[in-house]
């Protein structure tokens, strides 16, 4: 991959104990990351690191410095939600964890986080052209015996090949891992052991939605002539739009302009929900949703519900977020 096509985004995505009350001996049993990558460039990302404190003091505050600003921040531990402050220190914003049970020594904890990057500030996704690149350069701050980074690339989209020198195609990934699917999505899967805080890694994968390019046959004589290919290619245009317009089921288009038309009995909330997720394409996720309308999560949660009682939209699991799907049979 050429560097002048990769953008590295630094992400201090693991811990840094520091300050009074903090332990100074511990490390990560495990460090596993999953990140859900839209056609958007934006990231949700989960975060779940299990902590080992083998000091002699227990830890009381967990602070994970960022590479970027993170919205819809949660974090909690295996008992409850905990408290949590971004603070921006010296150009990095920093999520400070409080923990309502300090770690004891010896004591093993795991803490799950999850949050949103956006790519227009700042996000891990970069856009060239018709490709995108996650990228993200990883330094440990203390020793971690298991790490796991696994990126979901978009439904439907692939990674390119280009070709090298010899002609030979090459998968636009490094380094080499694992690439695996659930069957909708492609998903690429670096393991890593027993890595020391001097160990610097960088991963970065391209991908893009891929475009089907047609081939033109040889040149056969018909005995059509210009005139009547034409006239032929006419009548079949208006046959196919006759059909498309009075009776094909309304496309994403028709039901953005038209909604209250073609479902009456929609409330004011419900109408916007159905406009937001048919202007992104019949797709889209629940927290961009909740965003864009600057509704609260309740809100959405129970127009969502009523919504997909009435096979208007579908709801998709993925991971512990949610897809919502424009049901187009509708």
């Amino acid at each position: 991959m050429r560097r002048g096509r990769t953008v590295i985004l630094l992400l201090c995505a693991l811990i840094a104990l520091i300050g009074p009350g903090a332990a100074d001996d511990f490390k990560f049993k495990t460090y596993a990351m999953e990140l859900y990558v839209e056609p958007n460039g934006n990231v949700h990302e989960v975060i779940t690191a299990t902590i080992w404190n083998w000091g002699t003091d227990p830890i009381h505050m967990v602070p994970f410095p960022l590479g970027f600003e993170a919205r819809n921040f949660e974090v909690r531990d295996a008992m409850q939600p905990l408290d949590w402050k971004l603070v921006r220190e010296a150009g990095v914003w920093v999520a400070a964890i409080n923990l309502t049970t300090p770690i004891e020594p010896t004591e093993r904890r795991t803490l799950s986080l999850e949050f949103d990057m956006e790519a227009n500030k700042g996000g891990p996704v970069k856009r060239v052209n018709s490709t995108y690149t996650y990228s993200m350069r990883l330094k440990p701050h203390r020793p971690i015996e298991d790490f796991r980074l696994r990126v979901r690339l978009p439904p439907g989209y692939v990674l390119p090949a280009s070709l090298d020198r010899a002609g030979q195609g090459t998968s636009l990934m490094y380094p080499e891992g694992s690439v695996e699917t659930d069957g909708r999505t492609l998903i690429m899967a670096w393991t890593r052991r027993n890595l020391d805080p001097q160990t610097t890694l960088e991963f970065s994968v391209a991908f893009e939605k891929p475009v089907i390019r047609g081939s033109c046959p040889p040149a056969v004589d018909t005995g059509y002539t210009i005139q009547t290919l034409l006239v032929i290619f006419m009548f079949g245009f208006t046959i196919g739009y006759v059909v498309k317009r009075f009776f094909m089921a309304p496309r994403t288009e028709t039901m953005e302009g038209n909604i209250f038309e073609l479902f009456p009995s929609l409330s004011e909330e419900e109408g916007d929900v159905v406009r937001a997720v048919a202007r992104a394409g019949s797709t889209m996720m629940q927290s961009d949703l909740t965003r864009e309308l600057d509704y609260s999560k309740s809100k959405i949660s129970r127009t969502i519900t009523a919504l997909e009682s009435r096979n208007i939209i579908r709801k998709e699991h993925i991971g512990k977020v949610n897809r919502i799907i424009l049901n187009m049979e509708k």
